[in-house]
């Protein structure tokens, strides 16, 4: 089941970061700094990715799971930007530390939805 999970999450969850980078990357080029550009594609992503995560890759009931999920990604915004400043500071554009530092945050939001908020489904 974990194999399947997984294969929903990744097919899911490629559509939700292409929004929100699209998000994100539209933020940037309108002129926003990367953390505000970053929390727009996040309050966005949160709002779209909790319903198709919870349904369609956990099979979840969505009631009373909602703090949780905002939860977790407070705490995973919180490492995305820490990835991008840190790899800013190595001379890599925003653009490209914002795609890169989505891997982290994938894998983390996995294993938090997976093992916490989504726990039983």
């Amino acid at each position: 089941m974990l194999q399947n999970t997984f294969v929903r999450f990744g097919v899911v969850g490629a559509f939700n970061t292409m929004v929100g980078f699209g998000v994100y990357a539209f933020g940037i080029y309108l002129g926003l700094t990367y953390y505000v550009a970053s929390f727009v594609a996040l309050v966005f992503g949160i709002c779209v990715s909790f319903f198709t995560q919870g349904r369609l890759v956990f099979q979840s009931q969505l009631r009373g799971r909602f703090p949780a999920f905002l939860f977790m990604w407070c705490l995973l915004y919180l490492l995305n930007i820490a990835v991008i400043r840190l790899l800013v500071t190595f001379d890599m554009s925003y653009y490209s530390a914002g795609l890169i530092a989505t891997l982290p945050v994938v894998l983390v939001s996995f294993i938090l939805q997976k093992f916490i908020v989504f726990k039983g489904s």
